[in-house]
């Protein structure tokens, strides 16, 4: 998984692995996330939106599997 620098509230560490298309993302609270089948294109407009945790609400969370980690 590759690294991505992501600055937000919410999100303190985000990875991507560009194969199996799953993004990984650690929270403030400790909460860790995995999600399958995140195409590249989300995972950068995440990067580059005003309030990255917003646009994961609105375009990650309920639309990709979320998988047990």
């Amino acid at each position: 998984m590759e690294d991505i620098a992501i600055k937000s509230r919410i999100i303190v560490a985000m990875q991507y692995d560009k194969v199996q298309k799953h993004l990984s993302l650690q929270f403030k609270n400790g909460e860790r996330r995995l999600f399958a089948d995140v195409p590249r294109n989300i995972v950068m407009n995440m990067v580059k939106a005003t309030s990255p945790g917003e646009y994961y609400i609105a375009n990650v969370r309920a639309q990709f599997p979320r998988l047990a980690t």
